[in-house]
């Protein structure tokens, strides 16, 4: 930040895909690693924190 600036805020959305092969479970291993992905890029970025 330079001076007297008002950080930016963002909104953001994250998009959790289920596969056909993840049949009728309510949260599959493969959207649990996705999640876990996600919010690991998100709390590692400065520009989000």
């Amino acid at each position: 930040m330079f001076g007297n600036e008002t950080p930016k805020a963002y909104r953001a959305g994250i998009y959790l895909r289920l596969s056909k092969e993840d049949g009728d479970k309510i949260e599959s291993n493969s959207v649990q690693t996705q999640r876990a992905l996600i919010h690991s890029y998100i709390k590692n970025k400065t520009i989000f924190s």
